[in-house]
């Protein structure tokens, strides 16, 4: 089997081309931002009273801070 040219004597293995990863970053990046968007509205939705506080956690004598109208 011929050698690629990816490899070299020294170094042999895959190495990614640049422009693999100028495409690649930023399609990564945004999958990331879209997954953390879609957590954040997940979690605006949901009732955080249904939450049992631990102890440590919970404001005044055992009760949580009623949330904003």
């Amino acid at each position: 089997m011929a050698p690629s040219v990816f490899e070299t004597g020294d170094h042999a293995g895959y190495h990614f081309s640049p422009v693999i990863m100028l495409v690649s970053i930023p399609i990564v990046m945004a999958a990331v931002a879209i997954t953390i968007l879609r957590v954040k509205h997940a979690l605006k939705g949901r009732d955080v009273r249904a939450v049992p506080l631990h102890p440590a956690m919970r404001v005044g004598k055992g009760r949580t801070r009623r949330p904003h109208p």
